[in-house]
């Protein structure tokens, strides 16, 4: 239990941490169902879901390091960046697809052979199932704040475009 709020929580024991670790027990579990089904729109649409670069990052590592004796424990440690109710930048570990704009940015850590303690940097990228990837002003404030993040710790920012431009007229 969280010992400031008295709620459930999930939380991982051993060194890998699951999805689930660190959310409150009555998290819904997100069934396939409801990621297929972004896949496979973002893939009529001809690109890649959003929530599935971390884990071709993750197997481009694996590729780099070659045999399984060679790589690291955890080649990739990947957490969300999201906005919080003040338009700051926070670190949460939340379910795929649980976005509520349609930019999504993680801060990643890739453990490479040229870089085996790990290497951080920040990437943005577009949902294009949310309003099909279109730029408003929630989306414009995550492009910022992550990559003003990137320019404070003087790390590598990567963005992936996949977005139908701007929605005009929603700046108050």
């Amino acid at each position: 239990a969280n010992a400031r709020s008295g709620q459930i929580m999930f939380i991982s024991y051993g060194d890998k941490q699951g999805p689930l670790h660190g959310m409150l027990m009555s998290t819904p579990y997100v069934t396939k169902d409801l990621l297929q089904s972004k896949r496979f729109q973002a893939q009529s649409l001809g690109t890649t879901y959003a929530y599935d670069f971390p884990e071709m990052f993750q197997q481009a590592l694996l590729k780099m390091w070659g045999s399984e004796m060679e790589y690291p424990k955890e080649p990739l440690q990947c957490t969300e960046l999201v906005l919080d109710s003040h338009g700051q930048l926070v670190h949460m570990n939340r379910i795929p697809g649980g976005n509520e704009v349609g930019m999504v940015a993680w801060k990643m850590n890739l453990k490479t052979p040229e870089y085996p303690e790990g290497r951080d940097i920040v990437v943005i990228c577009n949902d294009i199932t949310f309003k099909i990837g279109s730029f408003g002003p929630e989306e414009d404030l995550l492009f910022l704040r992550a990559s003003q993040l990137a320019r404070a710790e003087g790390i590598p920012r990567i963005y992936i475009a996949a977005n139908s431009g701007a929605r005009i007229g929603l700046a108050e």
